[in-house]
């Protein structure tokens, strides 16, 4: 959601001071729109293989047509591999690789990311965030790290544990999202216990991060005491920012938020 200010005042009889209203224009920002214009024919020229004039390579052996210029100008870092003194530019063939990730995934993650490149959107996410927002980093496309971030931003408590243990203490989730995750698991915590109760989820995630699981506990059992009741330890303090770390670490308990 995005929320856009409108403020006005007007002054108090006498010169005393100002009334100030402020107005809030609500915005659903996770609401998918359809691709249109250029971006949805060249998409549409890409699947059929009109006029490409690039090959993306994958794991596994699979290519993608693409058009160098439509990756030129989504992509900077495609944008020198295509246009500089490189192999990819001579060869019109780009290897495009996600560390860590099954072949699979990999593969359909960048078909999710060249659809993006071309659309601005992605019709079928597949649970495929993560690796996107590597990808977004990768290739520097801040539009599709803000998008699904956003997405990620509203999933249910499920889906934010998976992202969590899936993620672990990798740093290409950042520290509000890390939050916010969190934030969903604890405030569901006991739904998810009931339900997951014995899944390998729900068993793992425990034994990797146990200090967090307990403090989701303890802070799911006394919701009042004005923030996250975390325990502070090396697992826990990835998860949150060093600001708020501080805070807590400190013994700070006069009611300030960090």
């Amino acid at each position: 959601m995005a929320l856009d200010p409108l403020a006005s005042s007007a002054r108090l009889s006498g010169g005393r001071g100002y009334v100030v209203t402020v107005t809030f224009k609500v915005y659903d920002m996770t609401v998918s729109r359809p691709p249109t214009g250029l971006g949805l024919y060249l998409n549409q020229a890409r699947l059929e293989g009109n006029l490409c004039d690039v090959k993306l390579v994958l794991d596994g052996g699979l290519e993608l047509d693409a058009h160098r210029t439509v990756l030129a100008a989504r992509s900077p870092v495609l944008n020198k591999m295509l246009t500089g003194d490189f192999k990819e530019a001579r060869e019109s063939r780009v290897r495009l690789h996600l560390d860590h990730t099954p072949t699979a995934a990999c593969q359909t993650a960048i078909a999710k990311f060249v659809e993006y490149v071309y659309t601005d959107e992605i019709a079928d996410w597949e649970n495929c965030e993560l690796e996107l927002l590597k990808l977004a980093d990768m290739y520097m496309v801040p539009e599709l790290r803000l998008d699904t971030e956003l997405r990620l931003w509203s999933c249910d408590a499920l889906r934010a544990l998976e992202v969590l243990h899936a993620a672990g203490l990798g740093d290409f989730i950042g520290r509000k999202l890390r939050r916010r995750l969190t934030a969903i698991v604890v405030h569901n915590i006991a739904d998810l216990t009931r339900d997951l109760a014995g899944s390998v989820l729900w068993n793992e995630f425990e034994k990797t991060y146990p200090a967090l699981v307990d403090s989701m506990f303890s802070y799911a059992a006394k919701p009042s005491d004005g923030g996250f009741q975390l325990l502070i330890c090396k697992e826990l303090k990835a998860f949150i920012s060093p600001k708020f770390f501080a805070f807590w670490q400190n013994g700070n308990n006069n009611g300030n938020q960090p």
